[in-house]
């Protein structure tokens, strides 16, 4: 279970917690403040296009490879499982090519929106453990040039312009912010006692989630909620960034605001750390708050797994009178 698999349970020791610490008037008073601001931006559409997931993860890939290198690293796990499950030959070939044209194109391209949209239909093989229905009819192919330019053929335009819609908004939006410090995909030394929690990014000294919804009033209770999770979980400063395809690297960083990236609303916008966790907890000594929220989800942690031991008895077989029997614990 993950942070936001906690956040969508009330009965979970993270949704516990926070429920008994901070002021549900506060935030349902943040939230809608925050929908009245955001809808007077219209989000961004392009008619006729389908499977938003999709679009949402490959402008992930986009806004990536804008602010630096790209290192595809879910989508190339995508191929690995592509190759072994599904006996995809050479399909991790696949991705070198897609980086090389992507590299080649300028960062504000039809052709890196393309790139980027090929490489979220091999991430959700990783993700759906399953090939994408347009990856179906390919599997008997190899990771050939052909075969990569059949499927750059098969991204629909409506696809393609809406990532590249969201790339040009995002330069205008983040304009000299591109230029920051960035951490990608950052975990905490406390992500693991909520069995995992890694936010979008951090620039400089924020802490962001991007998201790409078309709802008017998107920002929801819950998207509110996991950033102060990761606040919490951000006991030390100690940050995990990838650096390299499937290395991790431990840096020291400091985070005194978190913020929300609505991209088709065009918009981002941020809390200052201190006046934030005052509204919601009526105190800005984060650190208690983060040493009682430690300890209280690992002594959960603790009696949830006291409890499953004791319930870890040998299995016994009951024979019953009619002749059947039952395996019970």
């Amino acid at each position: 279970m993950s942070l936001t698999s906690q956040l969508s349970k009330v009965d979970s020791p993270v949704s516990i917690w926070i429920e008994a610490h901070t002021d549900r008037k506060a935030i349902s008073k943040i939230v809608k403040e925050t929908n009245d601001y955001l809808c007077h931006y219209p989000p961004l559409v392009v008619a006729g296009t389908h499977h938003l997931s999709t679009i949402g993860t490959a402008f992930d890939y986009a806004f990536r490879w804008l602010i630096g290198s790209l290192s595809p690293d879910v989508a190339r796990i995508g191929t690995e499982l592509a190759e072994e499950s599904y006996g995809w030959i050479d399909a991790t070939k696949l991705i070198d090519m897609i980086l090389e044209d992507g590299n080649r194109a300028s960062q504000i391209s039809e052709t890196r929106a393309r790139c980027t949209v090929v490489l979220a239909w091999f991430e959700q093989v990783f993700r759906m453990k399953d090939l994408h229905s347009v990856l179906k009819d390919l599997k008997d192919k190899t990771g050939s040039r052909e075969t990569l330019e059949i499927l750059y053929s098969l991204v629909p335009l409506s696809a393609i312009e809406d990532v590249y819609q969201l790339l040009e908004s995002a330069s205008k939006v983040w304009a000299n912010d591109l230029n920051g410090s960035f951490v990608l995909n950052p975990t905490f030394s406390g992500s693991i006692i909520v069995g995992g929690a890694d936010a979008d990014w951090i620039a400089n000294d924020t802490i962001y989630e991007c998201k790409c919804s078309r709802v008017i009033r998107p920002f929801g209770r819950q998207h509110l909620l996991q950033l102060v999770g990761y606040v919490l979980l951000n006991y030390d400063d100690k940050i995990t960034q990838r650096e390299l395809p499937l290395k991790n690297k431990l840096v020291k960083w400091n985070v005194n605001a978190v913020g929300w990236y609505y991209a088709r609303h065009q918009i981002k916008f941020i809390y200052q750390l201190d006046q934030f966790l005052l509204t919601l907890f009526g105190t800005a000594n984060f650190v208690d708050l983060q040493r009682d929220f430690v300890q209280s989800i690992i002594a959960a942690n603790t009696e949830a797994e006291r409890r499953r031991n004791q319930l870890q008895l040998p299995n016994k077989q009951l024979t019953l009178t009619s002749g059947k029997s039952e395996l019970f614990l």
